[in-house]
């Protein structure tokens, strides 16, 4: 099972983002079906740092990454779109019951204490 908004898929995107060399013109937009989801300028020279982002999927989006570097460089890497899932419903069921057993051995303590 996957999560879904408005009936549409949940996307789990990531991406690691190398900046070498700093000019006064270096910026990065990532867009994921048309909406900007990652938006930078001029960040200085920096190693690879991860970049995460839930976005809604519609079946035809489009993963666009754009970059101006005058003289600098660019480096991605480790780009992954994944559909976030959800727990099956036993899971859910099994850590529900762990919680009332919990809150119910609280209470039964709390009342010991009183008598």
């Amino acid at each position: 099972m996957f999560i879904l908004y408005a009936n549409k898929p949940v996307v789990f995107l990531s991406f690691a983002r190398f900046q070498a060399g700093y000019q006064p013109t270096v910026s990065l937009v990532v867009t994921w079906g048309g909406a900007t989801v990652f938006s930078e300028l001029n960040p200085g020279e920096q190693r690879y740092h991860t970049f995460t982002f839930n976005v809604v999927g519609t079946g035809s989006d489009t993963l666009l990454f754009t970059s101006a570097n005058d003289t600098s460089y660019t480096f991605l890497d480790d780009v992954s779109v994944t559909l976030v899932s959800t727990p099956e419903p036993s899971t859910l069921i099994s850590a529900a019951v762990a919680i009332l057993a919990c809150v119910g051995n609280g209470r039964r303590r709390g009342r010991a204490r009183l008598a």
